[in-house]
């Protein structure tokens, strides 16, 4: 049986625009199996999550390199339907692991994502494939930017907005507001301005 729907993302928040995706959760009591649907008419998408109160909670409860973006989503829930309040119980798991989890999972994201990527800038440079270096930058402010986001235990309100949030947190490694606004600007055609 159903136990909540909530909707999520730029409706929940208040800040969607013309096209803005539809995005939905819908709860239910039993261990029904996690299911997507998703579809288009006209200009816009929506997309239904349906998920069963114990794959709501393990989903809310992930820690993972991209923390940051992904759980945002279970802290801007808009109950539609939630008679036993359920969907604001989901803040408590997105928040719910200690130092210790927070640490090992930003140590990984350092050396399994950033560090990989910083190899391939590396790559680049030594083989001269500086075309390659614009989608690298994209690459390494983005990891970056997760990064700040588990420091900080700091949920972006969306992909769109999360480079400017980041800017706005503590613990930003040195180089990152740089190579941020240069992201922002677009500004990426000049290899050697990048690597400056």
């Amino acid at each position: 049986s159903l136990l909540a729907i909530g909707v999520y993302g730029s409706m929940a928040r208040g800040t969607d625009a013309p096209y803005s995706d539809v995005e939905m959760l819908c709860v239910l009591r039993n261990d029904a199996s996690h299911e997507s649907h998703e579809w288009s008419v006209g200009p816009w998408k929506a997309e239904v999550g349906v998920l069963s109160r114990a794959a709501i909670i393990h989903d809310a409860s992930t820690l993972d390199y991209d923390w940051s973006l992904t759980q945002g989503a279970y802290l801007d829930l808009h109950p539609i339907i939630d008679s036993t309040r359920f969907l604001p119980t989901l803040r408590a798991h997105v928040f719910g692991h200690s130092v210790t989890e927070f640490d090992r999972e930003l140590r990984a994201t350092l050396i399994g994502e950033l560090y990989e990527v910083v190899a391939k800038v590396r790559n680049a440079l030594e083989t001269g494939h500086h075309d390659y270096l614009p989608l690298l930058v994209a690459k390494t402010a983005t990891v970056a930017t997760f990064a700040i986001g588990l420091a900080n235990r700091h949920c972006y309100t969306g992909a769109a907005a999360m480079l400017q949030e980041a800017l706005a947190l503590d613990d930003r490694p040195d180089g990152y507001d740089d190579l941020c606004r240069l992201l922002i600007r677009g500004d990426l055609a000049d290899a050697q301005r990048i690597l400056g």
